[in-house]
């Protein structure tokens, strides 16, 4: 137990020096196309691989895909047609959607692993039926709402 305590006071500054902001709000209608984004700090994006999760509503986390340090990108087989990963030079992760349908609702995570560290910025969209219901995920720094309608 004591050792387990200074490993983790070892680790936990190394935890607090990665950050992955969300891109802002945005209001989409299905047909439309998205860009999220997620800016990295603390780590290259080409030193280690960083990938998109979502999870749907009352659903499990579903992965996406990855863009490895050396650019290589590995992607789920449901997610090859519309969905790309990418990043740029200024350390940001992106996740393009085409063709936005109802069932991209989904609360989308940029996610980081390194070894029993995982660090993860959400990233919510939601979508409002005509009749007005709509699901939304508990609200958290840097989420990113895509109303669909």
């Amino acid at each position: 137990m004591f050792l387990t305590s200074l490993l983790l006071l070892a680790v936990l500054p190394y935890i607090h020096s990665i950050s992955l902001t969300s891109s802002p709000a945005q209001l989409k209608a299905p047909g439309d196309s998205v860009k999220l984004s997620c800016q990295v700090s603390g780590y290259a994006l080409t030193s280690q691989g960083t990938g998109w999760i979502l999870q749907q509503p009352g659903k499990t986390l579903e992965w996406i895909g990855i863009i490895w340090g050396g650019g290589s990108i590995n992607s789920g087989a449901s997610f090859k047609s519309r969905f790309t990963i990418s990043r740029d030079s200024s350390n940001v992760l992106y996740l393009d959607i085409t063709s936005l349908q109802a069932e991209d609702t989904a609360v989308y995570y940029c996610a980081r692993g390194h070894g029993d560290t995982n660090q993860q910025q959400t990233c919510t969209i939601t979508h409002q039926p005509i009749n007005g219901w709509s699901y939304t995920h508990p609200p958290g720094v840097g989420d990113l709402n895509l109303y669909m309608k």
